[in-house]
């Protein structure tokens, strides 16, 4: 079975019923922030939609940071500028369109039949960590947050 961490409910109220996502899914309940990272980083997946609605792509989602952070795919949908960090079947999966819980059912089938698979997905979401999520990649943000502070002061 492949260990998947599943955030927030949405799934389950929208796209499956509990059974459905039991047989190819592990869950974990509420947890608090340190479990749910030891979780996340454990996990082959994350998973999280949202839909495509103005709230939603405000911003961009820290999940995938975290998740990208601790050497975790993510699958979930097409929303905010998402499709900027994820490359579908690179370094996660970015579902588009109408996202129908066969399609999601499917996907998930597909991953626990080829473990494997996950092994490259892996090096690649370090890869995209260490490009776009990490102190590294920001070579003069101290500065500007330096400069940022000054102009504050004055």
């Amino acid at each position: 079975m492949i260990n998947i961490y599943l955030l927030k409910n949405y799934l389950i109220n929208v796209y499956f019923t509990e059974s459905q996502l039991f047989s190819v899914c592990n869950f974990y309940g509420r947890l608090n922030n340190s479990e749910a990272k030891e979780i996340v980083a454990m996990s082959h997946y994350s998973i999280f939609f949202r839909p495509n609605l103005r709230f939603s792509n405000a911003g961009f989602p820290s999940k995938i940071a975290e998740s990208f952070s601790l050497g975790t795919s993510i699958i979930t949908n097409d929303f905010s500028d998402i499709k900027k960090y994820i490359k579908s079947s690179y370094n996660g999966f970015l579902l588009e369109g109408h996202v129908s819980s066969e399609k999601i059912y499917l996907l998930l089938k597909e991953l626990q039949s080829n473990i494997l698979y996950y092994a490259d997905l892996q090096e690649n979401v370090m890869n995209c960590h260490r490009d776009y999520f990490s102190p590294e990649s920001y070579p003069d943000f101290e500065d500007y947050i330096k400069g940022f502070e000054s102009n504050v002061k004055k």
